[in-house]
């Protein structure tokens, strides 16, 4: 715990909100959806609140522990993002593929360790966003 507090510095503060709001928003999305058309026209409907959020939150729990691992050192995708090309800030005649396979800029500026902690705090935080509503409406 002392490594994640020591490595943690005042400028993830915005990219984790980012990265949380982000997250938090599409996940939304699809359990919207998912209320729309899945549960709409199943036998037994459930709520928004007990099914979809608490499938979203456990989501959000297991990328949490894979940016912990990853944290922790553990990459199994570290060959999906290559810096060959870094120099090329401009994006104009790029490929599609190349666009795409680019880092996000959110990141820029900050180490790998950096970057897992950045995704494990704003995993963490969309965690509790949609597990805290969805234990209260199990409870009631």
């Amino acid at each position: 715990m002392k490594k994640f507090i020591s490595t943690f510095t005042s400028d993830m503060t915005k990219p984790v909100i980012y990265s949380a709001i982000s997250r938090f928003f599409l996940a939304l999305c699809i359990v919207l959806l998912w209320n729309r058309f899945v549960n709409e026209g199943s036998k037994f409907a459930h709520s928004i609140f007990e099914t979809g959020f608490f499938c979203a939150g456990i989501v959000f729990v297991l990328l949490a522990w894979f940016s912990y691992l990853s944290f922790d050192g553990f990459r199994p995708y570290a060959n999906l993002f290559t810096d060959k090309d870094e120099e090329e800030d401009d994006r104009k005649g790029m490929s599609f593929t190349k666009i795409i396979n680019t880092k996000p800029q959110i990141f820029e500026g900050f180490e790998d360790d950096e970057r897992a902690l950045i995704k494990l705090c704003s995993n963490l935080i969309v965690a509790a966003m949609y597990l805290i509503p969805s234990v209260i409406a199990y409870i009631i």
